[in-house]
Parts: structure tokens; sequence; C-alpha cells
């Protein structure tokens, strides 16, 4: 037989070839030429048995050579059927959770019935489109920048050459958004997703717009809470830690908020803190000013972990004691020992704002700005308060 040895064909939607075997036989003329027959034919169509498939199909053809003496010869091969048949895509999203501004590739893979993978035709293209919620991103493949992609093949589709973009709306305020991606191709579909997140802005208590604007009317005040001669006053660059994270908060639920405008409306409502024998402000800050000012988007009373007495004493609070809170989109300041430029062994107290805990890293934005403080791994990842902003 033609092909002489066991032999896989692999059929698809566009390939079910029809097979033709031969066979060669001795004496090939003559009238000792033996009579031929093929059982269950020498012609194969594949499409035949095509819907049959599961895993495979094995059909085994054999030939026979019968002679007048009633003297026989017979051969066989076996022919493997396999189909590999696409089925749907798979699409996954290199990062499922991004920021806004942030970018995640984006990654096609064609799977059959079985969800085992499967590469169609190489001229295959897809189209790849945003659904819900399409308005918080992008997809950008090559010069095209949209809420679809037309025709990329699939190659490129599959390789991540087509990028979802988190440059849509900023879902401050609000939980993570999850937005749908859509790939079509071959009359088949599949559905990945991505969920952007609001990316918090970033204030300096440096910044010169308002670095040495009177930090309410905090004056430095001598041990008995007097304020001391000559009159020293406090700027935002100088105390204003606490604030510039409130303001972070407030930005970030999506109140027109900066330190310079929340020191105005504190120091206008009297939510600063007073020393408790002389009523002189002494610096601290009210927390329910940001619930009070962020109302419609904040519970009433912020969560305090740990007291001032942690601070006097220097015992710190779990880390872990916030993780159930960031994970439920809550808002976290905290207080950390920030080490005395003159001697390192003093620790001034000095709050920042907590983002995030990836692997067990948790991400600050510090309101001092110092470079490289990125994480409270630059504090030694201990804290001794924390105030929590639940949304409501």
């Amino acid at each position: 037989t033609h092909p002489a040895q066991d032999t896989t064909i692999v059929l698809t939607q566009e390939n079910q070839p029809i097979l033709t075997l031969q066979e060669e036989h001795t004496p090939s003329s003559g009238k000792f030429e033996p009579m031929i027959s093929w059982e269950p034919s020498e012609t194969i169509t594949t499409a035949e048995y095509f819907e049959q498939i599961q895993d495979s199909l094995v059909i085994t053809v054999k030939v026979r050579a019968r002679n007048i003496a009633e003297m026989e010869a017979v051969d066989s091969v076996r022919i493997t059927l396999k189909k590999n048949v696409l089925d749907h895509f798979a699409v996954r999203v290199e990062r499922d959770t991004v920021a806004f501004t942030e970018t995640s590739k984006i990654f096609v893979q064609g799977k059959d019935a079985r969800d085992n993978d499967i590469d169609p035709p190489a001229d295959t293209k897809v189209n790849i489109v945003l659904r819900v919620d399409e308005r918080y991103g992008n997809l950008a493949y090559k010069s095209t920048v949209g809420k679809e992609v037309i025709d990329v093949p699939y190659s490129d589709a599959k390789s991540g050459q087509v990028v979802f973009a988190a440059t849509g709306e900023n879902p401050i305020g609000l939980e993570p958004q999850k937005v749908d991606v859509g790939v079509t191709g071959l009359g088949k579909e599949g559905v990945g997703s991505v969920w952007v997140k609001s990316n918090f802005v970033k204030y300096c208590q440096t910044n010169s717009a308002w670095a040495n604007l009177p930090y309410d009317s905090y004056k430095e005040l001598d041990e008995k809470g007097n304020v001391k001669q000559p009159e020293r006053q406090y700027t935002i660059k100088d105390k204003g830690c606490a604030l510039t994270a409130m303001a972070m908060v407030l930005k970030a639920v999506g109140l027109d908020y900066d330190p310079k405008k929340l020191n105005e409306e504190m120091t206008k409502d009297g939510l600063f803190g007073k020393h408790p024998k002389t009523g002189n402000w002494d610096g601290g800050v009210e927390w329910t000013a940001v619930t009070e000012y962020g109302s419609a988007k904040l519970k009433p009373d912020p969560v305090p972990i740990g007291t001032q007495q942690n601070w006097n004493s220097k015992t710190p609070i779990a880390l872990s004691s916030l993780d159930s809170y960031l994970r439920s989109g809550a808002f976290v300041i905290v207080l950390v020992g920030n080490p005395d430029r003159r001697d390192p062994t003093q620790l001034r107290n000095h709050w920042v704002l907590v983002t995030g805990n990836e692997g067990g890293k948790y991400k600050i934005l510090d309101p001092g700005c110092y470079q490289g403080r990125t994480t409270l791994d630059s504090y030694g990842n201990v804290i001794y308060r924390a105030i929590i902003y639940e949304r409501k």
C-alpha cells in the first residue's frame, strides 16, 4: 500500500482532504495477475468522518490480492484522523488590574472545544473590541488607538501586540471598574476582562504653590502650651504631612481639594487641634474634616487603629491590621517615624497615605516627597497609628 506506513492526518474546518490509496502487486500483468479489492475503500473522504471524531479516529484500510488459484495476500494501513477545530478564543490580559494611565498587554489564544490550544490558519485575522465598561480605557495597536482594533493578524494578537491602556475615565471614588475585552474571528469569539482602579493624585507638602503658606494658626509652643517668643509661624512645608495626606484622600473621591484649599477651609472651620491646657492651636488635625467635606462618598466616622500612646511609647501596630481595609478600597493614612536629619536616632512623627499591599509591599504616597520613598520599607515597615476612611 501507499502510504506504506501508518499515517496521521489533522483535519480542520478548512482542511478535509480526500485520500486516495494505491497498492503494488506482482505479477503486474499476464494471466496470473490477481484481483484487487479494498476495504472499506481505496478512497477515504475525510469529511464523512469529521463529525465522528472526538480525540481521534482510526480507519484501518485493507487491500486484498487474490489469484485464480484462490490464493490471496493481504496488506493494511492505519489512518488516524485528528480534528483541530477552533471553538473559541481565550483572552488574557497580562495584568488583570491596572491603575488609571497604566497599560497591560492582551494575549489571544485559539482553543478547541476541550479548551486545548490550537492555532487557526496563518492568515486568520481577528477583531478586538472593548465592551462594558469601555469608557475607562482604549486599545492600542500600532498606530491605531480607540475602542476597537480591526483585522489584527492572529499572530500579533497571540503575541500580545495589542495593548489595553487605562486612558479613559479615572474611576476616582469608585471600586475598580471591570472592562470586558472581546475578540471575534472565523465566526468564533472570546472575552477577557481587565479592572481599572483609580489613581491617586500625589501632593507634596513642599510644593511651592502652598509650601510656605501658614499652617493653620499654628505657632511653636513651649512645654506648657504657650506660644514661644519670638513667635514662629509654622508652614505647610513644616507641619503639613497629615493635611496633605487628607487632601489626597478628598481628591481621590472626586472632590477638588489640594493642601492649600484644605488648609484654608479647616482653618476657617476650626478643624485643627488645640492644646488641652492653653487652647492654643497645636498643629493637630481633626480627622473628621475629611468625612465632613467628603460626606457624600465616605462613611461619617474614621476608623482609628492605635492611639497617641502608641507613638509616645513607640509601640507599633500590626501592618496586617490594614489589609482588609485596603482590599475593600478604603483610604488608609498611617503614622510613621521619620528619622531626624541631625540625629537619626530621634524619630519625628510623619503621616503617609498607604495605597495598597502588593506582595507584602505596602505602597505609599509620602507627602514629604522624599526621593525613593514609595513603600513602608522606607520606614522599616513600622507604623504607630492608622486612620481609616471607608467608602459608603
